[in-house]
């Protein structure tokens, strides 16, 4: 079978270098991309690129590999882009410029703007290189369950959904994101929303130009959608509680866990149907959907598959920030 090269560009935090007790090569969780890299048996040699020579090294030492500079990765079957998000767009054109890569992956968000971000969409689909974007949750298979569900309405066992409450912590765009492209990719499109409480968000949680607000939302197929906001300073928190009228569906630390909830007899008087106080509790697979997210890429490339999450769908989400922060 076919083997790829690969290039990560951008060592950090999510490209390559958590700390070894949380990501290594004898860990469960599949953590950065590196690891996703050195765990799919298909994938090699892999390049390490960073405007910190010492990190692409480490990297290169933990995952085995290659430091080398951007030229020389831009030859890479595969490019990742872990870099900064006002740095996407220079990196993207310029390990593009003379190489056409059969992929890139990019990390989210995609730009720094909804017209930074569907500029570099335009890009990849005119010059016709795949772009896969890391919107992490899209790629668990139980997110991708639930999305079946939803979207075949009377039909699935949830039945219509009523509501969907996000708490959150960390920003409207560094988080927030994460939970408009979830409520997008389950959902449908956005038809509209606003911001609930402009004077009441924590300035502090993160940076004063993205603070964290109380938002309300709709979507083809949930009329409700909040944006319930916490305070990052004290803790980080992100739980997706989704109420339907055959039951509930919690998604709890970060995505890790999912709790389903099934209308059952009032123990007490039996003349009515409750939700239960504990539900069907199980683990996710949201701890190795990296390695899920480099073989959708793969699939596409050599069948045609579906991309889970493209520039578009990045663009997207940028359009419904831009559009809440501009009272629409």
């Amino acid at each position: 079978m076919t083997s790829y090269s690969a290039a990560v560009i951008g060592c950090g935090s999510i490209g390559a270098l958590k700390p070894l007790k949380y990501d290594s090569p004898e860990s469960p969780k599949i953590l950065t991309h590196a690891h996703a890299l050195y765990a799919h048996p298909r994938i090699g040699p892999i390049f390490f690129v960073d405007v910190d020579p010492a990190k692409a090294r480490a990297a290169a030492a933990r995952w085995g590999g290659h430091a080398c500079d951007l030229e020389e990765a831009a030859r890479a079957d595969i490019l990742i882009v872990a870099t900064p998000t006002n740095t996407h767009l220079d990196v993207l054109m310029r390990a593009t410029n003379e190489h056409s890569p059969k992929l890139i992956i990019t990390e989210k968000p995609l730009g720094e703007s909804a017209g930074e971000a569907q500029i570099i969409a335009r890009m990849f689909r005119q010059e016709n290189i795949p772009l896969l974007v890391d919107y992490i949750r899209r790629f668990d298979p139980e997110v991708q369950r639930l999305r079946k569900d939803i979207s075949a309405g009377d039909d699935g066992a949830l039945g219509r959904v009523w509501q969907c409450r996000v708490i959150y912590t960390r920003g409207l765009v560094h988080e927030g994101c994460h939970a408009f492209d979830l409520t997008r990719f389950l959902f449908g499109e956005f038809k509209g929303g606003q911001v609930l409480s402009p004077l009441a968000y924590f300035q502090k949680d993160r940076a004063r130009e993205d603070p964290t607000w109380a938002v309300h939302a709709a979507f083809d197929l949930c009329p409700h959608v909040f944006l319930t906001p916490a305070d990052g300073r004290k803790y980080s928190v992100f739980e997706i509680d989704i109420l339907a009228e055959r039951g509930r569906v919690v998604f709890r630390d970060h995505g890790l866990q999912v709790t389903t909830y099934q209308p059952e007899p009032e123990p007490v008087y039996g003349d009515y149907l409750t939700l239960p106080g504990h539900g069907s509790t199980r683990p996710t697979e949201l701890g190795t959907a990296l390695l899920n997210l480099l073989q959708n890429g793969l699939d596409h490339i050599e069948r045609g598959a579906p991309l889970w999450c493209t520039g578009e769908d990045a663009a997207a989400v940028h359009q419904i920030l831009e559009n809440l922060k501009g009272g629409k």
